[in-house]
C-alpha cells in the first residue's frame, strides 16, 4: 500500500505540475496526503507544490503528457482520497478526524495568509477539541532559560493575546471556548506542572496527546513554508518538524515535546526556537 500511495504521489505532482493547476483545491484537497522527497523539497506534496509554484522551482519529470492518463489519474485519485483523507464538513454532522478550516494565519515563505486547517480530536457537548493540523510558526515557549510553568509562559501569553487576534476575525473568536486545563505533573519526572488555567487557546498537554493521538503517525506533523521561514526544524528523511506540549520537561527550565512523532518526556529548554507551534482549541459545534 506504501508504494502503491507512493506511486499515486509522485504521478499526481508530475500531472499538476505539467498542467500547471495551482487552484488550492488542487494543491490542498488533492495531495496533502502524500509525503514525498524531490528535489530536495521534502514534505506534503501540498507545501511541495506550492513552494515549486512560488519560488519557479522545476519538478523533474520526463515522458509525454497523456491527457487519457492524466483523466485515469485524477479519477483514482479521488478514489483513493475517499478512503484515505478527510474532507471539509459542516460543524452539524462533524466526526473525529475530520478538518474545519477557521481563521487565517501567515502560510507562504512572503507572510501571505491562508486559511488554517484544524483536526477534530474529540467531541463533547456541542465542543470539538481541534489542534492545527500543520505546524504554524516559532516562538519559544519562555523568553529567556528560567524556571517556568504553562501558566506563566510566554507562549501561553502570546496564543491568548496576540495569536488569536491575528489569526481570529470576532466572529470567529466567538466560536472559541474558554477552557479550564489541567496542568498535570511530568508523569516520568514529576516536574511540577503549575496551577490549572483558564485559557482559549493552548498546546496540548502530555495527557492530552496520549489520549486524543495515541499513535506515533498521527503527531507526526509538517511546518508550513512561513513556519519554515520562521526556523522551524524539518526532519530531513520525511519532512516532519517537531513541536511544543504544554506540560513541563524533565525540570522547570524544560518543555515536554513531541519529536518525531514520540513524546519527549525530557523535553528541551524553555527557551528553545527549535518547536514548531501546534495551537489547539474547543471549539462550539452547535
Amino acid at each position: 500500500m506504501k508504494k502503491y500511495a507512493s506511486k499515486i504521489c509522485d504521478n499526481y505532482v508530475k500531472s499538476v505540475y505539467e498542467y500547471r493547476d495551482f487552484s488550492e483545491q488542487s494543491l490542498t484537497n488533492h495531495t496533502s496526503f502524500c509525503i514525498i522527497n524531490h528535489n530536495g523539497m521534502v514534505g506534503t506534496t501540498d507545501i511541495i507544490l506550492e513552494e515549486a509554484y512560488m519560488h519557479n522551482k522545476p519538478l523533474a519529470f520526463t515522458g509525454k503528457k497523456s491527457y487519457m492518463r492524466f483523466l485515469f489519474l485524477v479519477v483514482g485519485i479521488l478514489l483513493f482520497m475517499a478512503m484515505v483523507t478527510p474532507f471539509m464538513v459542516s460543524c452539524n454532522n462533524l466526526q473525529v478526524g475530520d478538518s474545519v478550516f477557521i481563521g487565517k494565519y501567515p502560510f507562504h515563505r512572503d507572510g501571505s495568509y491562508k486559511q488554517i486547517e484544524w483536526l477534530v480530536l474529540t467531541i463533547h457537548d456541542g465542543k470539538a477539541l481541534v489542534i492545527s493540523r500543520y505546524n504554524l510558526d516559532i516562538k519559544p515557549y519562555y523568553t529567556k532559560h528560567d524556571e517556568v510553568t504553562w501558566e506563566t509562559s510566554s507562549i501561553r501569553k502570546w496564543l491568548n493575546n496576540s495569536f488569536i487576534e491575528t489569526a481570529f476575525s470576532a466572529e470567529d473568536q466567538a466560536k472559541i471556548v474558554e477552557t479550564t486545563l489541567i496542568n498535570a505533573d511530568n508523569p516520568e519526572y514529576s516536574t511540577n506542572g503549575g496551577q490549572d488555567t483558564v485559557d482559549r487557546v493552548f498546546l496540548l498537554s502530555i495527557d492530552e496527546v496520549k489520549k486524543h493521538m495515541p499513535f506515533e503517525i498521527n503527531r507526526e506533523s509538517f511546518s508550513t513554508l512561513y513556519a519554515k521561514e520562521q526556523g522551524a526544524y524539518v526532519n530531513g528523511k520525511n519532512g516532519s518538524s517537531w513541536w511544543a506540549l504544554r506540560s513541563p520537561g524533565a525540570d522547570a527550565l524544560s518543555m515536554a515535546t513531541i519529536n518525531d512523532g514520540k513524546i519527549s518526556y525530557e523535553g528541551d529548554g524553555v527557551d528553545s526556537t527549535d518547536y514548531a507551534l501546534r495551537p489547539a482549541m474547543w471549539i462550539e459545534v452547535k
